[in-house]
């Protein structure tokens, strides 16, 4: 039984259990929605936000499980420090190995990744003033990344390429993919993978009916596995063996095999949550 079923599982038994009280919520989350990564020598600006339902059955007047959805999207804009150049070993379309040099002028990449997550968490509810209660949620949520997008631009991107086997520089020769081409624009995905998070909340939560309350909360999430599944080493930018224009992206988070990428999501969260 895979991850997946065993929350589905746990989902119905919430559902079928009987004399205790149980509460649905909506809600949405803003803050800092990041991809910690282990890449040097680069600057980020990020944005995000989250959208949830779920819900909680109480066992007690302060115990109870909760379960749910959330949709999470993650806007990131990646800048190298300064201008990117890397050497990486292929073979041409006529099954010869040489050294693929790339040299990269003001890169940037806009990356855009959605997931959906089920979270599971133990709520404590405590009251602390006519009908307002302190709450803390804590537990786990599996992340499964849906898409994660990014596009790429250069001002400038030159390659060459180094036959050791003949001792032999190329830099101009459009037709097999080696010269310059200015205002680079492409667009390509990363490979991704499920990680758990680990997840906290605590806020207040505000009764507005007699079956009805609002919750406001802080949160925070965080990964310690990797998103993104990286076999090898690639440049960041890819070869095309048949012209200067047209060359794939490979994205800056392909530079070599242990690059990590791990989502940290901390905020403001808020619900509504009815009987």
């Amino acid at each position: 039984m895979n991850t997946f079923h065993k929350i589905i599982l746990l989902a119905t038994i919430l559902g079928i259990s009987q004399k205790s009280q149980s509460q649905f919520y909506i809600g949405a989350s803003v803050g800092q929605y990041e991809l910690q990564d282990n890449v040097p020598a680069i600057t980020k600006k990020e944005k995000g936000f989250s959208l949830k339902t779920g819900y909680v059955k109480m066992f007690s007047k302060e115990i109870g499980l909760g379960l749910g959805l959330e949709y999470v999207e993650y806007n990131q804009n990646v800048l190298p420090t300064s201008n990117f150049s890397s050497a990486t070993y292929l073979v041409d379309s006529v099954n010869s190995a040489f050294e693929y040099r790339l040299n990269v002028t003001q890169y940037e990449e806009q990356q855009n990744m959605s997931a959906l997550q089920i979270p599971l968490f133990i709520q404590y509810k405590t009251l602390v003033n006519k009908g307002i209660y302190l709450y803390t949620r804590v537990g786990a949520k599996y992340m499964m990344p849906q898409k994660f997008e990014t596009s790429a631009t250069a001002s400038k991107v030159t390659v060459s390429g180094y036959y050791p086997d003949f001792n032999l520089l190329i830099t101009d020769l459009p037709s097999r993919g080696f010269g310059t081409q200015t205002g680079y624009s492409q667009t390509g995905t990363y490979a991704t993978t499920n990680v758990f998070l680990g997840s906290l909340e605590f806020g207040f939560i505000y009764p507005i009916a007699k079956k009805s309350k609002i919750y406001v909360g802080l949160y925070i999430d965080k990964s310690t596995k990797s998103i993104i599944a990286n076999n090898d080493k690639n440049s960041i930018i890819g070869f095309n063996p048949n012209e200067i224009s047209n060359r794939p992206v490979n994205g800056i988070y392909s530079i070599n095999k242990s690059v990590e990428v791990k989502p940290l999501n901390f905020g403001l969260t808020i619900s509504y949550g009815f009987e």
